[in-house]
């Protein structure tokens, strides 16, 4: 761990990074020296280029991923450099910078109401109104996706595809709310969420490039999305491309959607 302060700042964003794309959790003390030498890092990356803007946004993006900032180092820290330089460019950046930042918001606002804290407001990113998913699709994913959507129909359950959300992200599939939904289970059974009767069900369809290779488990862009989506009072379910295959029968898709659609709606 001593070895992390030796790192210049570009391999500490960059291992970073990996960690948040990986979703990568062990290490507590290691990742904890990460923690410190990136805010120390802070004291003197002001005022702001375009390119510290990026390993900014890249690092913070990958610490909210990783569960591991804190609004209390992020208030006092981050946030009031981030607004200096978007006041400065007129809240005007990269999309990708924007997309980023927009999520560590998203994650600080969760972070906020979980410890009884008031919720501040976020900047109004010009480019991040609408974070598609084609930053992280594949095209197993979209497929797929469009032939679940088909089962649906045919099965008379009301949806919508490529739902914008009011957090900004785009749900692969939204079921309004016409029944009255209990809770939803992932169906690797490791996550759960209660249903808020004012909002409605999101369905994901998560591909190959949605997880690790080996472990099956999700990245940190996929796992952060449906922590702010479930955040947001939504019932939620993912739907991984190794349990619905488009090879499937009709009628074994049509077993497994309702088997989704059971397990949280009323008898």
């Amino acid at each position: 761990t001593n070895a992390v302060e030796t790192l210049s700042l570009p391999r500490v964003v960059d291992v970073l990074w990996s960690l948040g794309r990986l979703n990568h959790r062990k290490g507590s003390l290691y990742l904890k020296r990460f923690v410190e030498r990136f805010l120390k890092s802070l004291e003197t990356i002001e005022p702001l280029s375009a390119r510290d803007l990026t390993r900014l946004s890249r690092s913070l993006w990958s610490l909210a991923a990783l569960e591991l900032l804190q609004p209390t180092q992020f208030y006092p820290q981050v946030d009031s450099i981030l607004q200096r330089y978007l006041q400065h460019v007129h809240n005007d950046i990269p999309t990708i910078a924007a997309y980023q930042l927009q999520q560590v918001y998203l994650e600080m606002d969760g972070k906020c109401r979980e410890a009884g804290l008031k919720v501040r407001s976020s900047p109004n990113f010009k480019h991040s109104t609408t974070q598609r998913n084609n930053l992280t699709d594949d095209n197993i994913s979209s497929y797929t996706h469009m032939d679940v959507s088909n089962i649906l129909n045919e099965m008379n359950i009301s949806h919508e595809n490529e739902k914008p959300l009011p957090n900004g992200y785009i749900a692969d599939i939204f079921v309004p709310r016409a029944m009255t939904y209990r809770d939803v289970s992932f169906l690797n059974d490791k996550e759960k969420s209660i249903y808020n009767e004012e909002t409605g069900l999101v369905i994901e369809f998560d591909g190959p490039k949605h997880f690790e290779t080996y472990l099956s488990q999700p990245l940190g862009h996929t796992a952060m999305k449906r922590r702010h989506i479930m955040g947001m009072g939504y019932a939620f379910v993912s739907i991984p491309y190794w349990k619905y295959k488009v090879e499937l029968s009709a009628s074994k898709k049509k077993q497994i959607i309702s088997r989704i659609i059971n397990t949280f709606s009323d008898p």
